[in-house]
């Protein structure tokens, strides 16, 4: 079983540039590959950003669409199963 996140932001976006450390302290801390795609970047396709999308071996099993760093946290807080120590 193999996890990979996503992360969709903007340069633009100041919310989307305090989320983005949290995304990533968040992957660094479970050995999660993460990718980094700008929202502006033709194919990508999202209603808002930041948007953080998690896939289980290849496939999406969950997205979070959130303009806030603490309303970001707790989600991930309330999805720890889905990243669970375990799994790595």
């Amino acid at each position: 079983m193999s996890y990979s996140v996503i992360y969709i932001g903007a340069s633009w976006c100041k919310v989307c540039v305090d989320v983005k450390p949290e995304v990533e302290k968040l992957c660094k801390g479970f050995n999660v590959p993460l990718l980094l795609q700008d929202a502006d970047d033709d194919g990508v396709l999202v209603k808002k950003v930041p948007t953080v999308q998690f896939y289980k071996d290849g496939v999406l099993v969950e997205e979070i669409t959130t303009g806030h760093v603490t309303a970001l946290r707790s989600q991930l807080n309330e999805k720890k199963g889905l990243l669970s120590v375990e799994d790595f």
